[in-house]
């Protein structure tokens, strides 16, 4: 049958639809991020590799056009790479940063300005001790990780003495110490309550004496509030104060001579001692309950939270927090910004807490606390984590493991130990 005009006009009309239907397709796949090219970044840390992997699988990253390769260095060998790398032209678009390399790595990272992540969006956003990570003219890196300080406990030697829970606050251990402590003879230790006295020996000594001095309102460094460069926030005799206080207390449980005599240099590190089951309560991180169950899985442990000053209007603890900042020589800078933001998503840390079984660091996640027995001691520590502006962490410990040991040794005063400690930081200040 023979078409007519008007049906020839009709075909030739869809048929020019169908055509135009299948180029916009086209062109619509062709223009996805999916199969555009996309933007190669290279992002190094110390985190572990599956940890970040789980990270990537689930922010996607493709999906904003952007290919992420990570690669793991080593913490001892990360700025040594790093710096080779960047001589040779070879660095890295974005790096993970802890707040305590913050101040070496601060000339390394292009802030995000805040005109693209206000301040005001990064309090409400991410906790307290995270606000180290904002600067004068941007967010240097944005957190994704927080891992606490905290105390575990033995609960068999708590038991065996007739007591139910753990110590809350600092003072107690005076007692404790003098209760608990098993010696044979006058000076040999068989069984200490608390690690606290040493430095060498003393897992972590470095971030509970940082706690402490915190706890007391005493920064060790600040920034001046009308700008300027990193200061020594001891150098005033009330802040000396208050860490001659923390020291005094510190100290005082390695003293051979006191009724709470119950650390000394010649004792096992404080990790061995607890795993072994000698020791009451170890100060650690959150991150280290798996090797701690891996070491000894018949030792009755609990967790519980970093002692205060019974005094204390705001609980503190130390908490090591990771962050993702973009390189500042990289061409890719802008997407390396995209990148830490993605990482630093709900989407991103929630996967972190996952992978990890670690804390959020971002207050929305911070409200919804699991029902686990450790879920509430972590996710509360999290939202009292400090840290401070540490300029140089290898030499700033250094200086604290002397600050100690001259006391204990008995070769200076709490006040001339401190007084050479705020000395070294000076120094190491003015030398930057």
């Amino acid at each position: 049958m023979k078409s007519s005009p008007f049906q020839i006009i009709l075909t030739a009309t869809f048929a020019v639809f169908i055509l135009v239907a299948f180029v916009a397709l086209y062109f619509s796949k062709a223009n996805s991020p999916s199969n555009q090219a996309k933007v190669e970044i290279s992002l190094w840390g110390s985190a572990p590799s599956a940890y970040i992997q789980a990270v990537l699988g689930a922010i996607q990253p493709e999906k904003s056009g952007l290919s992420v390769t990570y690669r793991e260095i080593s913490a001892d060998q990360f700025d040594q790479t790093l710096l080779e790398a960047m001589a040779g032209g070879q660095g890295p678009d974005a790096i993970i940063i802890s707040q305590d390399s913050i101040v070496k790595n601060n000339n390394k990272i292009l802030p995000i300005p805040y005109k693209s992540l206000t301040e005001r969006t990064f309090k409400d956003t991410y906790v307290t001790g995270a606000e180290l990570f904002l600067g004068g003219s941007g967010v240097v890196a944005v957190p994704f990780a927080i891992d606490p300080l905290i105390m575990y406990w033995n609960r068999d030697i708590f038991s065996n003495a007739g007591l139910a829970v753990a110590p809350r606050y600092w003072d107690e251990f005076l007692r404790l110490a003098e209760t608990l402590t098993v010696k044979n003879g006058s000076v040999t230790i068989q069984k200490s309550v608390v690690p606290l006295g040493g430095f060498s020996n003393v897992n972590n000594a470095k971030e509970i004496i940082s706690a402490m001095t915190l706890q007391t309102g005493t920064p060790i460094t600040m920034y001046p509030s009308n700008g300027g460069s990193l200061t020594v926030a001891l150098n005033s005799s009330d802040n000396n104060g208050g860490l001659q206080n923390v020291v005094d207390f510190y100290t005082e449980f390695a003293n051979p001579v006191k009724s709470v005599y119950t650390w000394n240099r010649s004792l096992p590190n404080s990790l061995i001692m607890f795993t072994q089951g000698a020791l009451a309560t170890y100060f650690g991180f959150g991150s280290e309950i798996p090797s701690i169950k891996n070491k000894n899985p018949n030792l009755d442990f609990d967790i519980s939270y970093f002692p205060q000053p019974r005094s204390a209007n705001i609980n503190i603890t130390f908490g090591k927090i990771l962050a993702v900042g973009a390189m500042r020589g990289s061409a890719k800078a802008s997407s390396a910004m995209q990148l830490a933001l993605l990482m630093g998503s709900a989407v991103g840390v929630k996967a972190w807490d996952d992978a990890s079984g670690l804390p959020p660091v971002r207050r929305d996640l911070l409200s919804a606390v699991p029902s686990d027995s450790y879920g509430a001691v972590l996710y509360n520590s999290a939202l009292w984590s400090r840290g401070w502006f540490d300029p140089e962490p290898a030499r700033t410990k250094g200086f604290m493991s002397d600050m100690i040991e001259a006391v204990t040794s008995g070769w200076m005063t709490t006040s001339e130990a401190v007084n050479k400690f705020s000395s070294q930081m000076n120094l190491l200040l003015s030398g930057r």
